[in-house]
């Protein structure tokens, strides 16, 4: 099984939730309860700009790059 996020032709969207914590999900996928779209759709190396650009906190595999367990 390849990694659908790690694949540059898949369409995922970003999301976040009330506390303000983004999460890459496959646009395929219904936005589950509690979670807004942020962004509608793109690569996952552009919703990850997207995350970067917009989530205040650390961002796994970013700001510790031996890191890579987070949710990017």
């Amino acid at each position: 099984m390849t990694d659908f996020f790690a694949d540059p032709a898949s369409r995922v969207r970003v999301l976040v939730d009330d506390e303000g914590r983004h999460a890459l999900w496959p646009v395929r996928a219904p936005t589950p309860p509690g979670w807004l779209v942020s962004m509608a759709e793109g690569t996952p190396a552009e919703c990850r700009d997207h995350v970067i650009a917009h989530w205040p906190g650390p961002v796994f595999g970013v700001d510790d790059p031996a890191d890579t367990a987070g949710p990017v």
